[in-house]
């Protein structure tokens, strides 16, 4: 989108800003050996221990949440088979899965219209724009258990929504009924992960299936169907025994005013964060002059995803609510940024939708067209690069790097490691080790507290073998 028509007879420079955004992302690929299972992580490896692996999970339906995809999956953690090289190894695929699943997307949406290396390096920027500026990278893809359940979700999203738009487009996969089967079964799969992807997709099908009701689309039934079926997988996740149990921990929840004042703040907090910096604001002026230019070369853009401006704006409000009221009701905290991160993922498809959107309705009212010289084009991307590299968490992750914060924190816990093990061999049942001194930004820390009887300490303790394990 933001590289197309910069120089249309020079593919060594499409070539040449890949390699580029290859070089700017390898950086979170090679953070990704320094992390290590930590917290949430050891106490469901214990459950992946248990010998009955399927009563396991439905104990954690019953007791404590209704994630039935997810709770498979950090349940079996690496660390079930004591494997730190796999556990280093899921960053890294998700990060390649999320780059692949946007490309996927771009494909779908501009396969007809962007040659090939293009759509790969929109599919670069997207997943750098959203690791540059999302709230908790270490979150959002360093530790197993938060990023299993929310960031996999989305990539799955992204690749359903390329598939939805297949089907849209009557490219079926093998059969018509047989395509939407292959959604529906997506679908149920994503439902599964997370409270608030639940509630995204719940607002996403109700959007699609109303905007099909009045139209004899051949999409219709598949909008019902697929609506339907986010009802009924979404109720399994929001009904769920263990979500009572697990909201009794929290004081002062269900507090209606408090939530929806905190959500008000937070919402315009983020919100305001996200769209005032140079990448967002230089591809949002790029991403203008390409719908301007393109627009009637794609019916999807043409039609403004089919939104009219103010049902836009309204979505892009709902994914602040969906995503940041839920837990300050559940909780009274906003407690994890790895819903934020989920906002933040979302947030960006919308806020590009909102952009065309608006396009296109302005242009007929006020008839304006925004040219850009091909050299502002390649300055803005330069901009946009430079920025990527040396602002947020591109920075952030330079200093972890440039000065060894995360090599010296994984010295440090393999260090602690290799005194658990000489401990159990010794018969030891106590150690107590010093305070962390490194903890990188972008890597997940949670260091011992000293008391051994709280759950962080516990956890990896009983994981090897009952050793009470606490910091001086």
């Amino acid at each position: 989108m933001i590289f197309q028509n910069l120089n249309k007879n020079n593919s060594k420079l499409n070539i040449t800003v890949f390699v580029i955004l290859v070089c700017l992302i390898t950086p979170y690929f090679y953070l990704a050996n320094f992390v290590h299972p930590i917290s949430d992580d050891f106490c469901y490896t214990l459950l992946g221990l248990r010998e009955n692996f399927l009563e396991t999970v439905i104990n954690e339906y019953f007791r404590w949440n209704g994630r039935y995809s997810s709770n498979f999956l950090v349940i079996l953690n690496p660390m079930v088979w004591n494997n730190l090289n796999v556990y280093q190894l899921i960053p890294q695929l998700l990060i390649t899965g999320t780059f692949l699943s946007f490309a996927f997307l771009f494909y779908t949406i501009f396969k007809t219209i962007i040659p090939l290396i293009n759509i790969l390096n929109l599919g670069l920027i997207f997943t750098l724009l959203f690791i540059y500026q999302m709230p908790s990278v270490a979150e959002g893809f360093y530790w197993y258990t938060g990023s299993i359940s929310y960031q996999a979700a989305s990539v799955i999203f992204l690749f359903y929504l390329g598939s939805l738009i297949k089907y849209n487009n009557k490219e079926f996969l093998i059969s018509k009924t047989l395509h939407l089967s292959f959604n529906c079964m997506l679908l149920i799969l994503m439902i599964g992960f997370n409270e608030v992807i639940m509630l995204l997709l719940v607002l996403f099908h109700f959007v699609i299936a109303y905007k099909n009701h009045h139209h004899d689309s051949s999409f219709k039934f598949a909008a019902n169907t697929l609506f339907l079926v986010s009802i009924l997988a979404g109720s399994a996740v929001f009904f769920a025994p263990g979500n009572s149990y697990r909201e009794s921990n929290f004081i002062d929840n269900h507090n209606i005013l408090r939530s929806v004042i905190f959500t008000f703040m937070q919402s315009i907090r983020f919100f305001l964060d996200w769209i005032s910096n140079i990448p967002f604001v230089l591809g949002s002026v790029l991403s203008i002059n390409f719908v301007q230019q393109f627009r009637d070369k794609n019916s999807l853009i043409k039609n403004s995803f089919y939104l009219k401006p103010y049902e836009s704006s309204i979505l892009l409000i709902g994914i602040f609510i969906v995503c940041i009221f839920p837990p300050y009701w559940a909780t009274n905290i906003l407690g994890q940024h790895r819903t934020i991160n989920t906002a933040y993922f979302f947030f960006i498809l919308m806020w590009f939708v909102n952009l065309i959107s608006w396009t296109n309705y302005l242009e007929k009212k006020f008839i304006f067209k925004l040219n850009i010289n091909p050299k502002i084009k390649l300055l803005f991307i330069a901009l946009i690069i430079a920025s990527l590299s040396f602002t947020k968490n591109g920075y952030t992750s330079f200093l972890d790097i440039f000065y060894g914060k995360a090599k010296k924190f994984d010295l440090e816990m393999r260090e602690r490691n290799n005194l658990i093990y000489q401990a159990k061999k010794e018969n030891r049942k106590k150690i107590i080790f010093k305070p962390l001194s490194e903890k990188p930004q972008t890597i997940f820390v949670s260091d011992f507290t000293k008391d051994p009887k709280i759950w962080i300490n516990r956890c990896q303790g009983d994981y090897y073998g009952g050793i009470e394990l606490l910091i001086e």
